[in-house]
């Protein structure tokens, strides 16, 4: 079970939800769609603009679960038995238990996990990370830099947080999860960088994983 910090309390920004929606484009009609953390309901809002065939949402903090009609429920627990299989995982996932929350969503996920954690997390060497790379490696990542996210303020109501965070988008092919690894670089006008040189790399190299270029 996950417990759900005022750090993890990062609401991600319409923009940044319009632009991975345009990543995936197509690739997410006619699929069912689920947010692991709902939080003020902008990817719930966002995926429906391309039609999917059902779109799911749950969040653990009651308060933002109404706010957006998602489940109150921990991601890391047991879906509800009346809900569908979902062919994407798509969100942000909370900092502090990242880790285990991607773990849960590559084993819900039948066909895709675009997600938003933090940066650099392909070159973690603690256990857990390296048990998560040796099943599963990104297709591509999407490094957004500096981000400002929407957070509550315990003092004043609401607030912000800045963080250093990328998009990890896994697709499964012949039912593995080890895609690609390339490594690319996303602007806030939603157009997307070439594969970064082969020298800013050394990370993925270092992990016995090669970044292809297209």
């Amino acid at each position: 079970m996950s417990t759900e910090t005022d750090k993890d309390k990062a609401y991600t920004p319409p923009w940044l939800v319009k632009n991975i929606c345009d990543y995936i484009g197509d690739g997410m009609r006619r699929k069912s769609v689920l947010d692991p953390g709902a939080g003020t309901g902008a990817f719930l809002k966002g995926v429906r603009d391309y039609a999917p065939g059902v779109v799911g949402a749950i969040d653990i903090d009651p308060v933002a679960a109404a706010s957006c009609g998602a489940l109150c429920g921990d991601f890391l627990a047991p879906l509800p038995l009346n809900w569908p299989p979902f062919d994407i995982i798509m969100g942000n996932l909370p900092f502090s238990t990242s880790a285990e929350h991607l773990e849960r969503a590559l084993s819900v996920a039948r066909e895709r996990v675009t997600v938003i954690m933090q940066a650099g997390l392909l070159q973690r060497t603690g256990r857990k990370w390296l048990k998560l790379w040796e099943t599963a490696w990104p297709d591509r990542v999407l490094e957004l830099g500096r981000v400002t996210f929407a957070s509550p303020d315990r003092d004043h109501g609401t607030g912000s947080a800045m963080a250093d965070v990328s998009v990890y988008d896994f697709v499964k092919r012949g039912g593995s999860w080890v895609g690609r690894g390339e490594v690319r670089v996303m602007r806030t006008d939603g157009s997307i960088w070439p594969p970064l040189p082969q020298r800013d790399l050394t990370g993925l190299e270092a992990l016995g994983h090669r970044a292809s270029h297209v």
